[in-house]
Parts: structure tokens; C-alpha cells; sequence
């Protein structure tokens, strides 16, 4: 019973603003006796005291009426665990793995190619082995030549 020890009556919870005004983002919300203090209960993607804030992961606008949170698309090359993978406002990644780059993450980046969207960006540039193996073939081909 929210009115248990707190001089203040039940109201409609207010993440950041009621269910009636359509820009609410909890499923519910309770009332700290001690301080007198509401927590929300924000739905996935949002965050902070009145869930007016993106969460981890998510970025937009919540605050704003009309406003609201969405899943960062980075092409599935940040790590999901990490905190930071894009900006909170703009969606930008920021984090990219694999060697991927882009607003998104979807292309390789400088030095590196393939496709981004299946985390498969190769160095332009020859690994030692491949080196040698090129080396030693000129060599083989240069001297076989002359003979």
C-alpha cells in the first residue's frame, strides 16, 4: 500500500511522464518510504531514475515527447557484454571488432577486406608464411626460367 508511512498518495507513475500521456517507459514504478523517492521499472532499452535515458546498447531520444530508445545496429561486430559500443543520441558505433569500421560497423576497415556483415575482414597485407611462400616461388620460377 503506497500510502503505508509516506504522507504522499498513490499517483500514476510519472517515466518519464504517465501511461495516459503515452511517454512512459516502465512497467511500474514504487515508492522509496525512506526518502520518499519513485523508482521506475523501465522497459528493455532504457534507463536512469524516470527511464529517460538509453540504455546500454540502445540509443534515441527518450526524453523528448514521441521520442524512444533503439538496438544499436552494428552489424553484429561489437561485443554485446561491452559497455560504450555506440553513441547514446546518434546510434553511431563506436566500438567495432573484427576489423570492421562505418557509422555501422559495415564495411572492413583501411588494410583489411571482405564482408563486414560476416565478420570476415582479411589483411590486405601477406602474413610471414605467405611471404616466404611467395619468395621462395619467384625464386623457383626466376631461376627454372634461366636454366
Amino acid at each position: 500500500d503506497p500510502l503505508l508511512g509516506s504522507e504522499i498518495g498513490c499517483r500514476p507513475c510519472r517515466c518519464p511522464d504517465t501511461v495516459a500521456s503515452g511517454h512512459s517507459y516502465a512497467s511500474q514504478c514504487a515508492l522509496i518510504s525512506s526518502s520518499n523517492d519513485v523508482i521506475c521499472y523501465c522497459h528493455l532499452g532504457y534507463s536512469g531514475a524516470k527511464c529517460d535515458v538509453c540504455d546500454n546498447n540502445f540509443y534515441g531520444n527518450p526524453e523528448k515527447p514521441g521520442g524512444s530508445c533503439n538496438p544499436c545496429n552494428c552489424t553484429n561486430n561489437i561485443d554485446l557484454n561491452q559497455s560504450g559500443n555506440c553513441d547514446g543520441k546518434s546510434g553511431k558505433c563506436l566500438q567495432c571488432l573484427y576489423n570492421s569500421d562505418g557509422d555501422h560497423c559495415e564495411y572492413c576497415r583501411d588494410g583489411y577486406y571482405g564482408d563486414a556483415s560476416r565478420q570476415d575482414c582479411r589483411s590486405n597485407l601477406l602474413t610471414f608464411d605467405e611471404t616466404l611462400f611467395f619468395f621462395f616461388h619467384l625464386i623457383f620460377v626466376f631461376c627454372y626460367d634461366s636454366l
